[in-house]
């Protein structure tokens, strides 16, 4: 079975069933995205090549890694990701992810599609965020994904 860790490296995942729309809009550097991970009930799992990782619902396994239906993670250039697991059900199949997304659609502007590491995601603008830079999301291998894109 593949470690989850894996999925850390191209597409550092979050995953919070209390995360908000409003709350990533606030996300401004490492001490906010821990601050959000610890008031939504994530807990720390490890540093890989740089990048903090946070679990919600973390279990920890030392032969086959650690797992959790949602993951975040924070690189030391500033981008943060979340990871939402596909829970195979037919409403919430990504938990948070769908609320979160909806909310982007509707309150921000739809800027362009990047594609990073194989990964095309839809990228928008949030005048009301406090980060410079877009946000993008996308439902890739079984994942709902939401990526920080800092202003370059």
């Amino acid at each position: 079975m593949k470690k989850s860790y894996l999925l850390i490296f191209g597409l550092l995942p979050i995953l919070s069933y209390s995360q908000t729309y409003s709350e990533l809009m606030w996300i401004v550097g490492e001490n906010d995205f821990k601050r959000v991970m610890i008031e939504n009930d994530f807990q720390f799992d490890t540093i890989l090549d740089g990048t903090i990782i946070y679990g919600y619902n973390l279990v920890k396994d030392s032969k086959e890694g650690s797992k959790s239906l949602v993951w975040g993670g924070y690189n030391k250039n500033g981008v943060w990701k979340l990871q939402f697991a596909d829970k195979k059900t037919l409403i919430y199949r990504f938990g948070q992810y769908e609320e979160i997304v909806d909310s982007i659609k509707e309150k921000c502007d739809y800027v362009d599609v990047i594609g990073v590491d194989g990964i095309d995601y839809v990228v928008y603008n949030c005048i009301e965020s406090r980060f410079e830079g877009d946000i993008g999301f996308v439902i890739y291998d079984g994942s709902g994904l939401i990526r920080y894109f800092p202003k370059e």
